[in-house]
């Protein structure tokens, strides 16, 4: 007999090994990761060769970004007039003193074993501890607040009126209130006249002269 011929009797039982899976492949990586994992690695390669560049060239950067920024805020010219706006650097040498005594907040402030501070020694002072702080740190610092390097054709910070500081002006307001304060009282205190010629006045019944009869308030005669 033929295998296509043969038949498989009913009771019989058909078991099917299980099929073995297959490892399945990895997933597709998408460009755009792996672009920015490109991108990231060159950045950094970048930052390390640019932090490997000598000092010189940092340095030159700053100098040319402070130029343009005074380019920047200098005033437009004016024809006819010479340094307009922002004086250029001085080319005058410094005092003295003020060079020792910036050198000294250096030297404290860079001390290995007790360094200090210039503010925290002025936060501890206890002189500071006002309301004033602010009168009070100019007058230590010995700074004129109302210097200038403008010349005194321009700009005289000692041409001022007395009409302008601060007592002056409360003295004009506190009698400027004084007056119109006497002006309301003088305003309300008004004179009212009559707009009709006051009566004669009359004489009492027991004043007029003739005899009649005697009033109520007087019930007895006068001697005459």
């Amino acid at each position: 007999m033929s295998s296509e011929s043969r038949l498989l009797p009913k009771s019989q039982v058909i078991i099917r090994r299980p099929v073995h899976l297959k490892s399945q492949p990895r997933a597709h990586i998408s460009d755009d990761i792996t672009k920015e994992t490109q991108s990231t690695e060159l950045q950094s390669s970048l930052l390390e060769d640019a932090s490997q560049e000598p000092t010189s060239a940092s340095s030159s950067s700053e100098n040319d970004e402070l130029i343009r920024l005074r380019d920047l805020l200098r005033s437009p010219p004016i024809p006819g007039v010479v340094d307009w706006g922002i004086p250029s650097e001085s080319i005058a040498p410094c005092d003295p003193a003020i060079e020792a005594k910036l050198a000294q907040f250096h030297a404290l402030k860079r001390d290995p074993e007790n360094p200090k501070h210039f503010n925290d020694s002025l936060m501890s002072n206890r002189s500071f501890r006002n309301p004033h702080l602010y009168a009070k740190l100019v007058e230590f610092v010995d700074v004129d607040e109302r210097s200038t390097n403008f010349p005194s054709s321009i700009w005289d910070p000692s041409d001022v009126e007395p009409e302008w500081f601060a007592d002056r002006i409360a003295e004009l307001q506190k009698a400027r209130s004084e007056q119109a304060s006497l002006t309301q009282q003088k305003r309300s205190q008004i004179a009212f006249t009559s707009s009709k010629a006051a009566p004669p006045p009359t004489r009492p019944v027991h004043d007029r002269g003739g005899g009649g009869r005697n009033s109520r308030f007087h019930p007895y005669p006068r001697g005459r």
